[in-house]
């Protein structure tokens, strides 16, 4: 029974944490930089801070290479590997953290049907005879839970004199059944900051006073 309870409050606890949490974002810009003004990218070596993490392979390096160049893509940018304006950089990070859970449950309740004269069974000569003075009993279990997080940072340097211009992150809890989807949503939302907004976004607001006072 005390597993039951503690293995309800856990998963109640951590689905409290998942539906309360949101994914923070950050960004800086150099001052002066005019964004739309260049049109090339090309990539640098990813980064990866943690050799030999289970979450970051092959796969998933190039499925967050193909998101980001989905993303610029959709800013206009193209990709020249010969002459580039713009590199990019990116960082890609795996901590395993720790969490405490403290959960309490009923561990034992009197008998709320008890009256005079009502005698539970099995009743032993061993048994506190004034058990139905009792109030609800309760414990307290602390559990440590570990989880890993992945820390997504895009680096955009301009490529004529090597200098950072723009730098994204993030970081969120990982999924270890799909770390590939996971950061992917990362670098979606990094680039929401991104200068150079969509151009579908772009179409559609400049398309929006026409709209209004049809």
């Amino acid at each position: 029974m005390k597993n039951i309870f503690f293995t309800i409050a856990i998963a109640a606890i951590l689905s409290l944490l998942d539906s309360c949490s949101s994914t923070q974002v950050y960004s800086d810009r150099a001052k002066g930089v005019d964004f739309s003004k260049f049109s090339t990218y090309a990539w640098l070596p990813v980064v990866d801070t943690s050799s030999g993490s289970l979450y970051y392979n092959d796969i998933v390096e190039q499925n967050l290479v193909d998101k980001v160049n989905n993303e610029m893509n959709a800013r206009n940018y193209r990709l020249d590997v010969n002459n580039p304006e713009l590199l990019i950089l990116l960082h890609v990070n795996f901590e395993q953290e720790q969490e405490q859970i403290v959960s309490t449950y009923p561990l034992y309740n009197t008998y709320p049907y008890f009256f005079d004269g009502f005698s539970p069974l099995y009743i032993r000569p061993y048994h506190y005879p004034y058990y139905n003075t009792l109030g609800t009993v309760y414990a307290t279990d602390v559990e440590n839970i570990e989880y890993t997080t992945g820390t997504v940072v895009v680096d955009i340097i301009r490529n004529s004199d090597d200098k950072l211009i723009w730098r994204g992150w993030s970081k969120e809890r990982i999924n270890p059944n799909t770390p590939s989807r996971e950061l992917e949503e990362l670098v979606s939302k990094i680039f929401n900051e991104f200068p150079v907004k969509e151009q579908k976004e772009m179409s559609e607001s400049s398309t929006l006073p026409d709209q209004m006072f049809k």
